[in-house]
């Protein structure tokens, strides 16, 4: 940035400051009443249209199978194809993987001038392991 175009912003950033308003209380108050309005709506439409409730759960019938939340499908599937070991220790290496990839991948870009588009295909080859997981297991009886 120029010296003067820097001046410049400066000056315009101090006219804002005197001209604006105080984080609190303007901006809290107003998300507090925008939060506090939304909780009210949830209450009055649980209160007025109640949950959805479904028959009675009978403990002597070994009928029912249980099965997890479609969110859970691609877990499942992996918990029935491998071990509880292994289920559980693969997806918490994936997790922290998802959590630590962005910074591995600066540094082997930076260091080993790995491409960027390994991160592309790592991306794509996840969902796609997600998703046929998840609509294998959808599908399984």
């Amino acid at each position: 940035m120029k010296p003067k175009d820097k001046q410049e912003y400066l000056e315009e950033y101090e006219v804002f400051k005197k001209k604006g308003k105080p984080f609190f209380p303007y901006a809290v108050l107003k998300d507090s009443t925008m939060a506090l309005i939304v909780v009210a709506v949830i209450i009055a439409m649980s209160i007025i249209l109640g949950a959805e409730q479904g028959p009675k759960a009978d403990p002597t019938s070994t009928t029912y199978v249980p099965r997890p939340e479609w969110y859970f499908f691609f877990n499942f599937r992996l918990l029935k194809l491998t071990s509880l070991r292994t289920s559980v220790y693969l997806t918490m290496a994936l997790a922290l993987g998802l959590v630590t990839w962005p910074f591995l991948e600066d540094a082997l870009h930076r260091w080993l001038k790995m491409p960027r588009d390994v991160s592309v295909v790592l991306g794509v080859f996840g969902f796609l392991a997600f998703l046929t997981l998840t609509v294998w297991e959808s599908f399984a009886g």
